[in-house]
């Protein structure tokens, strides 16, 4: 790869090099490309002359690493991607490289099954160090990258023979502390029996030639410690329970009982900060009575952390090589106990001991909040002398702020900000307990809550950029990426969201809106010109999508998805007037007024086709050309919000939003904000808060999070084509006159999906609003009626905008604070403009 790099550079404690170039190779051993479930020790020993001045090392890998330098663990990575875009991680070795006899040591891992990560491609490790030496930074460079002389040694702890999590949450981890040296990694370690490793052919892999940098800050890593005991117990075990791999399994098969034969001594130890006294024995084979074998009993704990966190589970444990502590965790219990089998996805890993004291900590992070530890053990007691969770999170400063007379909006508020905590690390995951996938569609509203929350991050960046490189070759992209491809059993074709395409698509000018960032329109556009195309391809004489290859889904709720959809189609309407205002920006006249065209070619139909007068909604979807009878919220929101409803029909579709009539499919909390934002929009803010409030308040009395659906243990179906049985015309319009509208199925408790009310919480109840694009100038439409009291926080670009305003009678007082050199309107619900100055100012506004 050649060439040398410019001197290594060092900003807000991240290492950074402008300009790497690779002299490097990629690295490997084995003669399997794409194994599975496969852990590599590598190492490198080298000699400095003295401490260098400057020093970094950028290291990739495919899939992933942990990075230990001279036995100090640095960090972890690579941020996901596809091997054709691979960026690299840069870390700052500086302050731990030293004079005389120095060691790399990273332990590579390679998922070889489905993952949320990468893309299905081979194992690989690639590093070079670069320093300026003899203690000066004009002093004599060396540069140390990876090539033969590296030395490798395949793991042997963790068992191969383990099952995929899930949900391409990776694999059951099953690790016997006996069979791997626990000081690898350090600079004394003789590593003269291990390998040399293999440099791999530019021909032989995807990787691209220039790995690009990080996009993204490294993820912060804490020690969090369990909040309580929330209980102690046994369980008596069954066939195959010390060698089994099947953990989940086997933990979900084990019958919990009281403590009776096992022992547990000072459990409550386990909260404190510093070093617990819990002692934990198997004291079995146990006699009950003279002769009678009662067989051997395990000791359990189950631990809450107060909270679901994303985090490595740890513990340090002392005792006989060969005892087992099994583990398994979960956002939720039921039952009063973890269900290891969930979401189809299995939870639980293994860690066998060896002898002595010894710390684990699992190689990928869970998403939990309960932890259930089962202890397996000899005649010798294990004594644990810490249990904690290395958490993972996104490094953000919570800037947003939302506070109210309304506790259940304030409980929102917050669960918006958690959820949006939870759902993102190097990227936006519509769930981290399932699958940690980077979806399109419901998982775009991640991009309302990160504005909401933190202003513009760079992984809302990252997230557009990943969609834009997941393209299929015929203008559609991937339902997510990266990610290995969910493909149908049948034919092999790659599974697509149509849907999801253009959901995401609606998400490119609300950024531009918020940031004011040109390039980044540019860098979409192509992507919406292919997308478009895609649509035009599949569109009918009406201009309208209809019978869609693939999944067809737009949010669990019983609506119909058949044909030509409602939902679906007004999502299109969307992009392509986003598209004509997107080509204006960019100086692209001609194409501007060719989208507009064709929106408003779109919008016509659906006035025109859809409308039932007698009920006043939008139908959700034409059979060959014929309304099927159901309608739903989301499909009549976006009647509103789009301007497909004409003056007439405007307040009769509102006004069935606003009457909840039992025959409207309702939208999740993965759609409801479209719902409230279309009633604001129609000057119905009263109404929108009051089903805000309705709709959330059961699930935030109980729960800190947002969810995926009303419901933590049902599914609602819809009506898609794979129903072949269901007529066109559903009898009264009615959802479960032809399909069970429920069915058990576990869903997630924090899902992104939801997090778009905190960002509508600000925009919309404050009236926090961008005037031109990048809030060069705002404007502050606040809903004064709707609450006794709110105030809050935007942030933006060019500073926190918050506004606050309280009404005692008919009194009323506004408080608004602008960024320097920030100017604004307010607008007052009586029609009065006021103009606005940056700094704080109060007004009387009754």
């Amino acid at each position: 790869m050649g060439g040398s790099s410019s001197l290594v550079t060092v900003s807000d404690g991240d290492a950074v090099c402008a300009n790497v170039n690779w002299q490097a190779d990629w690295i490997w051993f084995g003669d399997e490309a794409a194994p599975f479930h496969y852990f590599l020790y590598v190492k490198r020993n080298f000699d400095l002359a003295a401490a260098p001045a400057a020093a970094a090392l950028h290291i990739t890998a495919t899939d992933r690493y942990r990075l230990f330098v001279n036995g100090v663990y640095l960090g972890r990575g690579p941020e996901r991607c596809d091997a054709r875009f691979q960026s690299y991680d840069t870390h700052d070795l500086s302050e731990v490289l030293r004079a005389g006899g120095n060691c790399i040591a990273v332990q590579l891992y390679f998922y070889g099954c489905s993952t949320g990560y990468t893309r299905d491609g081979r194992g690989g490790l690639l590093a070079q160090l670069e320093t300026a030496g003899d203690g000066k930074l004009d002093g004599p460079r060396t540069i140390i990258g990876t090539d033969e002389r590296w030395r490798v040694r395949p793991a042997e702890a963790w068992q191969r023979d383990a099952r995929p999590t899930g949900g391409a949450l990776g694999v059951t981890e099953v690790y016997d502390a006996r069979a791997d040296p626990v000081d690898w990694m350090m600079p004394e370690f003789d590593d003269s029996t291990w390998a040399s490793a293999q440099v791999v052919p530019a021909s032989a892999g995807e990787w691209c030639s220039r790995p690009a940098p990080r996009h993204v800050p490294f993820l912060l890593e804490d020690e969090a410690r369990p909040a309580r005991v929330l209980g102690t117990g046994e369980v008596l075990e069954i066939e195959r329970a010390r060698t089994t791999v099947d953990i989940p399994e086997l933990m979900a098969r084990e019958i919990h009982q009281e403590l009776q034969y096992a022992r547990l001594d000072n459990a409550e130890a386990l909260t404190a900060d510093d070093e617990a006294d819990f002692t934990v024995a198997a004291t079995s084979p146990h006699a009950l009575g003279d002769d009678v074998f009662n067989g051997i009993h395990d000791p359990i704990v189950l631990l809450d952390f107060g909270r679901q966190i994303n985090a490595y589970p740890r513990f340090t444990v002392e005792g006989s090589a060969g005892s087992i502590v099994d583990m398994t965790y979960s956002e939720q219990l039921i039952g009063g106990r973890i269900a290891p089998l969930l979401c189809s996805t299995r939870f639980g890993d293994r860690y066998i001991l060896r002898e002595g004291l010894q710390t684990f900590e699992s190689f990928e992070y869970k998403s939990f909040r309960y932890l259930q530890l089962t202890f397996r053990t000899d005649a010798t007691p294990v004594k644990v002398h810490s249990v904690s969770a290395n958490t993972w999170r996104y490094p953000a400063e919570v800037r947003g702020r939302f506070e109210s007379s309304d506790e259940v909006l304030d409980r929102l508020w917050t669960a918006c900000v958690v959820t949006t905590d939870l759902c993102t690390d190097d990227a936006f995951m519509d769930t981290p307990m399932r699958e940690k996938r980077n979806w399109l569609g419901d998982g775009s509203h991640a991009v309302l809550g990160a504005i909401a929350t933190w202003g513009d991050v760079s992984v809302i960046r990252r997230y557009f950029t990943l969609a834009t490189q997941g393209g299929l070759g015929d203008g559609l992209p991937r339902m997510f990426f990266p990610g290995s491809d969910s493909r149908d059993p049948a034919t092999g074709i790659i599974k697509v969201i149509p849907h999801h395409a253009v959901v995401w698509a609606a998400r490119v000018w609300e950024y531009y809106r918020y940031t004011g960032d040109a390039d980044f329109l540019d860098e979409m556009y192509p992507t919406l010109i292919g997308l478009a195309g895609w649509c035009d391809r599949h569109a009918n004489n009406d201009g309208l999508l209809d019978r869609l290859p693939g999944w067809c889904w737009l949010d669990w709720t019983p609506s119909d998805i058949r044909g030509a959809n409602f939902g679906t189609n007004a999502f299109m309407l969307g992009m392509l007037d986003d598209m004509a205002k997107i080509a204006h920006v960019l100086g692209r006249a001609a194409e501007s007024v060719t989208w507009a065209k064709r929106a408003e070619r779109v919008r016509t139909s659906l006035h025109d086709l859809y409308w039932d007068e007698a009920r006043g909604v939008f139908q959700d979807s034409l059979i060959r050309g014929r309304p099927t009878g159901v309608a739903s919220e989301l499909g009549n929101a976006l009647g509103l919000l789009l301007g497909i409803a004409d003056a007439e029909q405007r307040p009769r579709v509102a006004g069935c939003l606003e009457s909840g009539a039992e025959w409207l499919a309702r939208a999740t909390p993965l759609f409801f904000h479209y719902v409230a934002q279309a009633l604001f929009d129609d000057g119905r803010g009263e109404t929108a808060t009051r089903m805000v409030r309705d709709r959330f308040e059961p699930m935030l009395s109980i729960s800190d999070t947002l969810w995926e659906d009303w419901f933590r243990h049902a599914q609602v179906s819809h009506i898609d084509e794979t129903m072949a049985d269901v007529p066109d015309v559903v009898p009264e319009g009615r959802f479960e006159t032809v399909v069970p509208s429920h069915r058990g199925h576990a869903r997630a408790l924090a899902h992104c999906g939801a997090v778009g009310l905190g960002f509508m919480l600000l925009t919309e109840v404050l009236g926090i609003q961008p005037k031109e694009a990048g809030f060069d100038g705002c404007v502050i439409k606040p809903r004064l009626g709707v609450l006794d009291h709110a105030a809050g926080t935007l942030p933006t670009r060019r500073g926190d905008i918050s506004v606050s305003w309280r009404q005692s009678g008919k009194h009323k007082t506004l408080a608004v604070s602008l960024p320097d050199e920030l100017e604004g309107e307010l607008h007052l619900p009586a029609g009065d403009i006021v103009s606005l100055s940056p700094g704080d100012q109060s007004l009387d506004v009754s």
